[in-house]
């Protein structure tokens, strides 16, 4: 998926803009420990953070947060995560990729390895403990140099690296598990004044994510709603396109024999465009495709 990460930076976006030049995800910038010229922490909201997210999510892109972290000991880092967690709360169902803990400041080049790597573990611990998935925003040298291989283990990381000329294809190799790459840091995208960083979602992420509101077709090959689950009524696929209501259940991704699910609510007819009582079924993602927003066949 391509995408975009955002922040008071780029001003008022025009989401839909966005989304109509095959923009799917977004990363927001939700909020910072402190300022940059202090060793306290005084945590802040980004002033776009909660325009961009009901913007974003409401236009159809799949969302993702992130925080810039400024705390040097493990107290202050639980602080700046709760603080985003209770942020995050009442956008919790508009979230539907990680939040990202962003550790690129000055004072972390002074910083054991061990120690950095401490405090991105705390606070993605936190987070991930509210019911969010988590994920380390960090570039080559920060990888190489200031952080402890062995404590990371296999943590999904959004990688900054840009190549001359801009390029997003050949995902970097350093890092096992990168989920999303930060490709480009002064992209131009319908919809925002200015410049704007791009990104490419990988592994896990590399297929089709679906947001509350989604409205998805069901692949006419589809038998089944999941793997060993119920079969697919030829009427579900053939005549109808389908809303997406739920992507979790009780604040976890849903995940049936395997497959992970979102929850097919109302249905619109592909006849007459007449939105009804849906099916109310999980169904895997794997069998979902979008329906784009300008398609014919989308009424």
């Amino acid at each position: 998926m391509k995408g975009i990460d955002v922040s008071i930076f780029q001003g008022e976006v025009d989401w839909p803009s966005v989304r109509d030049a095959g923009i799917e995800f977004a990363i927001i910038k939700c909020s910072q420990g402190g300022f940059t010229n202090s060793s306290a922490i005084s945590p802040f909201t980004d002033r776009y953070f909660k325009r961009n997210i009901v913007g974003a999510s409401d236009a159809g892109l799949l969302c993702g947060a992130y925080h810039l972290l400024m705390g040097v000991t493990e107290e202050d880092v639980a602080e700046e995560a709760r603080y985003v967690v209770e942020l995050l709360a009442p956008y919790k169902e508009r979230i539907t990729l990680p939040v990202a803990v962003d550790i690129e400041d000055a004072r972390y080049r002074r910083n054991s390895r061990q120690l950095n790597s401490t405090l991105a573990l705390e606070f993605m611990r936190i987070v991930g403990e509210a019911g969010y998935q988590t994920m380390l925003y960090t570039n080559r040298d920060f990888l190489q140099n200031y952080y402890d291989d062995e404590m990371l283990g296999d943590i999904p990381i959004w990688f900054a690296l840009y190549r001359n000329p801009r390029s997003d294809e050949n995902v970097p190799q350093d890092w096992a598990n990168i989920i999303f790459w930060q490709w480009n840091d002064g992209g131009t995208v319908s919809g925002i004044r200015g410049a704007v960083s791009q990104d490419v979602s990988y592994g896990e992420y590399a297929e089709k994510a679906f947001g509350v509101g989604s409205v998805v077709r069901i692949n006419p090959s589809a038998e089944y709603y999941f793997s060993k689950g119920p079969r697919i009524p030829a009427w579900v696929k053939n005549d109808y396109d389908h809303i997406v209501s739920a992507t979790t259940y009780r604040g976890q991704p849903v995940v049936k024999n395997g497959d992970t699910c979102v929850l097919l609510g109302q249905k619109i007819s592909r006849r007459d465009g007449k939105i009804s009582e849906g099916i109310n079924t999980w169904c895997s993602v794997r069998e979902l495709t979008p329906v784009e927003p300008g398609s014919p066949q989308r009424v």
